[in-house]
């Protein structure tokens, strides 16, 4: 079976454009240094927040490992994908997501990683918007030779999402430390990533898909 792609917004010149993720690191480490976080909006309260964020990286960058299963899973990857995530210093989805997404790539040689700051690239985050937000942090999935998409996934895994949702009637502070408690005690589940042997459950998942072979993409398993 020919596997199946859809043309993508991004391009070899934005990729130029694009961060590692050290560098990406180094970023956010700047701007903090400079009581800065990314993005047009340098709200005392966001930066705060995204200091937060940051404390949880520099955690996550030393204690992340995939489980035994995750890896098998990365070992059978027959052909290389490129990761393309939208994100940003403040978002705290991303602070919890991105670190595990870099882990992956480190592990898998066949994963190649790079970041966009959404507040950067709005027609590549209006691309992929979710429920017509522009929420992060955003996956693409791509094949690297011609850049052909292969699926997205984001903002957040499936069960995280339908969660949130319960929350929405409850005041701001008090939802904002329920979604980090979540996170924090749900990080072993965030990391379950399976191949699926049938793609058509990805809509189960909580990513975006195309059509495709079986193992093109990693799912989220929940």
């Amino acid at each position: 079976m020919q596997e199946q792609q859809t043309e993508t917004i991004i391009t070899p010149d934005l990729l130029r454009q694009a961060m590692s993720y050290p560098q990406y690191m180094d970023l956010l480490e700047s701007e903090m240094a400079q009581g800065r976080t990314t993005g047009t909006d340098q709200s005392p309260w966001l930066v705060d927040y995204a200091r937060l964020n940051l404390q949880r990286m520099r955690r996550l960058n030393k204690t992340t490992v995939l489980i035994d299963e995750f890896r098998q899973a990365l070992d059978r990857l027959e052909k290389p994908q490129l990761w393309v995530v939208i994100t940003e210093g403040w978002c705290g989805d991303a602070a919890q997501i991105v670190p595990v997404m870099a882990k992956v790539a480190e592990y898998s040689s066949k994963i190649g990683l790079k970041l966009l700051l959404r507040d950067e690239h709005p027609a590549v985050m209006d691309a992929y918007l979710t429920n017509g937000t522009r929420s992060i942090p955003k996956l693409i999935a791509l094949e690297p030779q011609h850049l052909g998409e292969l699926g997205s996934w984001g903002p957040r895994p499936r069960p995280h999402r339908r969660w949130s949702w319960t929350l929405r009637p409850t005041p701001t502070a008090a939802r904002r430390k329920s979604l980090c408690s979540w996170c924090t005690s749900g990080m072993p589940i965030i990391k379950r990533w399976i191949p699926r042997k049938n793609c058509c459950k990805a809509c189960c998942s909580g990513m975006q898909k195309q059509k495709k072979e079986p193992n093109k993409l990693l799912f989220y398993e929940g």
